[in-house]
């Protein structure tokens, strides 16, 4: 359960910070916009530090992902143990080495569903409207550029207090302040946005 609401944090963190981006188009932030990488496809490892005040060290996890606009997100956990999810439009697919697959209905996952809403558009590259849930602050400058957002509304903002985003041609790192105190960091490495197919390992993540 907690891995679940970590995973979905996770998912919710990244497509908040690729949300900043799109606002770039409507929020002013054109510059940033103009030297961020566009691809249909998108691949990348990350590390996730969480930042609990109830423990002394952070919660660490790695793994990698692959984005397809034509199929969806792969969030494939390597450390500390191996587990993968996929998300499409319409179904969420969970596995590990163990455990078979299991595909089931978003309808039946609001949470998830909820995600799938912001997230698919935002990874497409469909950012109309998604300013006006943020108040913005960026700093440009030669190489680099970082957006700070507010939530605007107070659903939100009772769960996040800020989100922290940086990076140059490609998103390199995150930070998710909650409005209880903790936060998690993400980096960006093996960042990869092109056009080179899906591999056939690849297209098996998405495979009902």
């Amino acid at each position: 359960m907690y891995f679940r609401r970590l995973l979905s944090l996770t998912l919710l963190v990244f497509a908040l910070s690729i949300s900043a981006v799109g606002a770039a188009e409507t929020g002013g932030l054109a510059e940033i916009s103009d030297r961020l990488s566009k691809s249909p496809i998108v691949r990348a490892s990350f590390t996730q530090k969480r930042h609990v005040e109830a423990l002394t060290r952070p919660l660490l996890t790695e793994g990698k992902m692959v984005f397809a606009e034509n199929q969806g997100l792969a969030w494939l956990v390597e450390a500390p143990f191996k587990t993968n999810l996929s998300l499409t439009r319409s179904h969420v697919t969970e596995w590990n080495e163990e455990t078979a697959r299991q595909r089931t209905p978003l309808s039946t996952r609001p949470a998830l569903s909820a995600l799938v809403t912001i997230l698919m558009p935002i990874l497409s590259a469909d950012f109309e409207g998604l300013a006006e849930n943020f108040v913005v602050e960026e700093t440009v400058s030669e190489n680099s550029w970082e957006v700070v957002l507010t939530p605007r509304g107070t659903a939100m903002f009772n769960i996040i207090s800020s989100i922290e985003i940086s990076g140059d041609s490609v998103v390199r790192e995150l930070v998710v302040r909650e409005a209880r105190g903790d936060w998690t960091q993400l980096l960006f490495t093996n960042y990869l946005p092109d056009a080179t197919p899906l591999s056939a390992k690849e297209l098996r993540y998405f495979q009902e």
